[in-house]
């Protein structure tokens, strides 16, 4: 104990040397010094951390262990426990070992973090421990029950990775709608069934309600086609195929006549097998093709016949065939923006196109009378005219008579479309005019045209 003491005193004078380093050597020394400390500790302020640290190193060499341990509470509640404060506590732990040497070696080994968990190597002994984990309980089967088992209702117990089998098992409704919802890829050969199962539960939210939908491939498509026929009558799975049809985005339809024309092909492909509820796309398409082949200087007259029987709201429209019943709802809107899925602009106003191709069918036609189911005979009879006239071919006065005959008829057009917005006339009536509106109408436009 002697010897102890004689440590802890040596270790005093060289930590305080430390603590007071750049204070004041003079207090370390006559308290080292001083035959009675108590008398010395008294120069020190009271609750500070010299006070503290000094008053624990008085009542250690003194023996006076527990009222260390009150100091050192005091010390801890005021300032937490600082390195002076582990310092004090490091050697109650050296000074109690001869009366508690379990609890002081317990204080020593947390404070190193020591840890004895080493063991012994023996040579030659067979190892009793496995080597590998039981197959039966980590084969996927096993899991994949227990997975259905924890999530009856989804694929929750699935990663992303795993989806590229689990596409092919047997899944209830509500996982294969989960499963669809996760996919990411399309390269799945079973896709489009799942998705035409899909469509076909009763709480569809209908194509397009997954983002997979989006990602399908053509081919794929078609099978959904094949599979569920009446997709082509859904908006959205319209809209979808359109995007699927654009050419690359390293190509220039601008100025690759080839690249446009293939494009424009593969378009009209799909959209004629269209209904005529989609009659504006298909518009929108012929509309573009026409103007692409008379840049080429090509005037297909199939497909100029195809474009014009698509019934519209046009001046040059024939009434009797526009209104008709079969086809009043399903009239082309000519602004329709397809934009977003073929890349290309809105029709807008067709007329200069129309009449442009009139003009080149009519240079060496002698009738107009093909047209006539689809269009207004006064539109027709004034750019047969104006063909002739501008060729000089035949009678020029009875060209400008059929000029005039286009202007009067477009006015009679501007009447009766007034009277329909008035109310005057019934959509449902039956086109020709009734005959009790023809007088009035008669009337109106002879005084539009000479003002009596």
């Amino acid at each position: 104990m002697k010897r102890m003491t004689s440590i802890l005193t040596a270790m005093l004078v060289s930590v305080a040397a430390g603590v007071c380093a750049g204070g004041e050597i003079g207090f370390v020394e006559d308290f080292s010094l001083a035959k009675d400390r108590a008398e010395v500790l008294k120069r020190l302020i009271p609750g500070t951390h010299e006070h503290y640290y000094y008053t624990c190193l008085y009542h250690q060499d003194r023996g006076e262990l527990d009222q260390v341990d009150k100091v050192v509470a005091a010390w801890i509640n005021r300032y937490g426990r600082t390195s002076l404060v582990r310092e004090i506590e490091d050697r109650q732990a050296l000074l109690r070992y001869d009366k508690a040497p379990a609890k002081s070696l317990a204080y020593i080994t947390r404070r190193l973090n020591l840890h004895f968990n080493h063991q012994r190597a023996t040579m030659g002994k067979k190892s009793t421990l496995k080597t590998a984990l039981d197959q039966n309980l980590i084969s996927r089967a096993t899991l994949t029950r227990v997975a259905l088992a924890r999530h009856t209702r989804t694929l929750a117990g699935f990663e992303d990775a795993a989806l590229d089998w689990v596409i092919h098992l047997n899944l209830s409704a509500d996982r294969r709608r989960h499963l669809l919802r996760r996919l990411a890829r399309p390269d799945h050969d079973n896709l489009p069934k799942l998705v035409v199962d899909d469509l076909n539960y009763k709480y569809s939210r209908g194509f397009g309600s997954h983002p997979i939908h989006g990602r399908l491939l053509p081919g794929q498509m078609e099978q959904c086609i094949k599979l569920r026929a009446n997709l082509l009558n859904n908006t959205n799975f319209v809209n979808i195929y359109l995007t699927k049809l654009r050419a690359g985005w390293d190509v220039d339809l601008r100025h690759d006549t080839k690249a446009r024309e293939a494009y424009l092909d593969r378009l009209w492909a799909f959209a004629s097998r269209l209904a005529p509820a989609h009659n504006s796309l298909k518009a929108h398409v012929l509309y573009q093709r026409l103007v692409h082949d008379r840049a080429l200087g090509k005037y297909d007259k199939a497909r100029f016949m195809t474009y014009i029987k698509l019934p519209r709201s046009a001046p040059y429209a024939r009434r009797e065939y526009i209104y008709n019943k079969s086809r009043r709802q399903y009239w082309v809107n000519l602004r329709a923006d397809y934009r977003r899925y073929t890349v290309l602009p809105p029709t807008g106003n067709d007329e200069p196109l129309v009449r442009s191709y009139l003009m080149h069918f009519f240079a060496t036609e002698k009738t107009y009378a093909p047209y006539a189911v689809y269009m207004n005979d006064n539109y027709l009879r004034a750019v047969f005219a104006e063909t002739k006239a501008v060729l000089g071919l035949g009678d020029a006065e009875e060209w400008y008579a059929a000029r005039q005959e286009e202007i009067k008829g477009k006015c009679r057009d501007g009447v009766v479309c007034a009277m329909i917005e008035a109310g005057e006339i019934d959509l449902k009536d039956e086109i020709p005019i009734p005959p009790a509106h023809k007088d009035r109408i008669v009337s109106i436009v002879d005084f539009i045209m000479t003002g009596a």
